[in-house]
């Protein structure tokens, strides 16, 4: 299947963070602990670090953060990636319409690829979750598979329904009240999602443009 051989990383960093605004830097490289860096010295650890590394574990290469204007200090702190054992890239981007098209920015850079996702400013585990996914989605044959945790947070997270074979039914987007017990936090998927997800932004913005027009 197209894509198997090669994993990218793929995380969204365009947000402004005014809900826990001011910080003194942006939110994906806020110190919340220390690690040791390869030569054993102890260093600041910050919020997105440990997902970089859970993508070098599941077998990616390279990993694109989609950045707005103004975040420069994202790669600075992580440079070429070698801090976290991935070859990391940049994409700039201005406005968007919504999570969905910030990651669509990526397309012609990982149109073939699998696709490993995760929110920088989300602590999750276990270690080898990615590599999981990636299981998951090759046993299954399924087009995307979603990393779900249960939460009693409800109203701040996005809740799956399942079946009892493990298949998504619906999403509840940050509901008030809930029946549902499971957010979804990460994610795998196959360059087919990656295609259907493309050409729906795709519809939304010309949507999108066309009541701007209006």
């Amino acid at each position: 299947m197209p894509g198997w051989d090669s994993v990218v990383g793929l995380v969204p960093a365009a947000g402004r963070a005014k809900r826990i605004a001011p910080l003194p830097c942006s939110k994906e490289i806020f110190p919340i602990g220390f690690r040791r860096d390869s030569e054993g010295q102890v260093r600041p650890r910050v919020a997105s670090h440990d997902l970089f590394v859970k993508f070098a574990r599941a077998g990616a290469s390279r990993g694109y953060i989609i950045l707005r204007e103004g975040k420069w200090d994202i790669p600075g702190y992580f440079g070429d990636g070698k801090i976290v054992g991935l070859n990391l890239a940049y994409i700039v981007i201005g406005e968007s319409i919504g999570p969905p098209d910030t990651l669509d920015r990526a397309y012609p850079f990982v149109s073939n690829d699998m696709v490993v996702f995760g929110f920088p400013d989300i602590l999750f585990g276990p270690d080898d979750v990615y590599e999981r996914l990636l299981r998951k989605l090759r046993e299954s044959n399924a087009d995307v598979v979603l990393g779900l945790y249960p939460t009693k947070e409800t109203s701040t997270m996005d809740m799956v329904e399942i079946d009892e074979q493990g298949r998504v039914h619906s999403l509840q987007l940050k509901p008030s009240s809930t029946d549902l017990r499971h957010a979804w936090v990460c994610a795998a998927w196959s360059p087919i999602f990656t295609e259907f997800m493309h050409g729906f932004v795709q519809g939304e913005r010309r949507k999108h443009a066309s009541d701007k027009d209006a």
